[in-house]
């Protein structure tokens, strides 16, 4: 229904998104590969019909997830181009946590637990030279404020 015989990226092995599968899923997964697709670059990549992308870009626009502008081309109508909203990031994984928690392990291994205290320290106290010396508290209280000034930096 809506879709040609051509396989669809929904049926290729993807990265799971958390509550999105298949065709939805692989929008997603798409406009995160490259921002700005149109329609028929979405229709190729996936193997769907026009109707059946529309379909589910319009859901993903009613679920705050995806966003559109006009791509930029010669004569005519410029067509709509895709790309994820800022809502939709959080749904693909980063890595960043494993990898941090990899490299301070490291550190401690080789330089010992105060190496990692005081790197840390540092850190905080260049993110937030107007806050002073590094505040009290435990690391774990230390580190969701490290987290909490990161997250709102962006």
């Amino acid at each position: 229904m809506g879709t040609s015989s051509l396989p669809s990226a929904a049926s290729q092995a993807e990265p799971a998104i958390p509550g999105y599968r298949g065709a939805r899923g692989a929008v997603l997964v798409e406009l995160k590969r490259e921002p700005g697709l149109t329609v028929r670059g979405l229709m190729q990549r996936l193997g769907l019909s026009a109707n059946a992308v529309r379909h589910h870009l319009r859901e993903l626009e009613a679920e705050g997830l995806v966003e559109h502008g006009r791509a930029r081309h010669g004569v005519g109508a410029p067509p709509h181009a895709y790309r994820l909203a800022a809502a939709a990031e959080p749904l693909f994984p980063t890595g960043y946590a494993e990898a941090l928690t990899a490299l301070l392990e490291g550190v401690a291994a080789r330089e010992g637990r105060e190496a990692v205290v005081g790197l840390l320290a540092r850190h905080l106290a260049e993110l937030v030279p107007a806050a002073g010396p590094t505040p009290a508290g435990t690391p774990a209280e230390r580190m969701t404020r490290l987290a909490g000034l990161r997250t709102a930096q962006g």
